[in-house]
């Protein structure tokens, strides 16, 4: 019979390395302005002082912040905090958007557009390639979305899933892989919606809708529910952008 692992020695291996906290922590304090774009990092001796760590620990966090854009060393010079903006990427926004920095308005607008275009542009793939498995699964989110009413943060982990499925369902592996490429954003958005829209059981009934067109194949339906979700949101989040960024 094979040996069950350790529950203890799993712990210890999920547990983030020292080197992966350090960074975490590091890019905490660039998100937060202690370290501002622009701004040269104290020393690796410096760092590895302030944060209660070995030099060797800290040169690792800073190899991983230079690879993900945070960053970036000049020889003969010192480490440098890098603008966000001139040095865009989904990778280093996806990072900076788990250190706990907020999205601009320019960005929630371009992701709501992008959003649209990306299900919109794929929709009719959608209804034609949704099969037993995707309307399955659909079923199951809806199902696990109705239990999480009233958390934001559930709802919007949920909805990317079930968007996830509906790009599984269109047969476009593109469109998969863009999807996942923006998913911290994606749930960010979500997570911004479902604050602002009751316990969130009218989103679900829009994705109720979109499942019951899917199972009738009837494309222009799909059309249809697919518009009234991405107007909803989009509805939701301009009149938060109205109050808190006038």
């Amino acid at each position: 019979m094979p040996r069950r692992p350790d529950p203890e020695l799993l712990r210890l291996e999920r547990a983030p390395r020292l080197p992966d906290r350090v960074a975490a922590e590091l890019k905490r304090l660039m998100v937060q302005g202690v370290f501002p774009p622009g701004a040269r990092l104290p020393t690796l001796r410096e760092l590895a002082e302030q944060l209660g760590v070995t030099r060797l620990t800290v040169r690792e966090a800073l190899a991983q912040l230079e690879t993900t854009g945070f960053i970036r060393t000049r020889h003969g010079s010192g480490t440098y905090v890098l603008d966000p903006v001139e040095n865009a990427s989904l990778t280093l926004l996806a990072e900076a958007l788990s250190a706990g920095r907020a999205m601009s308005r320019a960005e929630i607008e371009s992701l709501l557009a992008f959003r649209a275009v990306m299900i919109l542009g794929f929709v009719d793939g959608i209804a034609r390639g949704a099969g037993p498995e995707h309307l399955a699964e659909l079923e199951t989110l809806i199902a696990e979305e109705r239990a999480a009413l009233g958390r934001p943060g559930a709802l919007a982990t949920l909805d990317f899933r079930i968007n996830e499925v509906l790009a599984a369902a269109s047969g476009n592996l593109f469109y998969t892989l863009l999807l996942r490429s923006v998913r911290q954003a994606h749930i960010y958005l979500g997570e911004l919606v479902f604050r602002h829209a009751g316990d969130g059981s009218l989103v679900v009934e829009t994705h109720q809708a979109i499942l019951r067109a899917l199972r009738k194949g009837d494309a222009a339906a799909v059309r249809r529910r697919v518009h009234t979700y991405l107007e909803g949101g989009n509805k939701i989040v301009a009149d938060w952008l109205r109050k808190e960024h006038p």
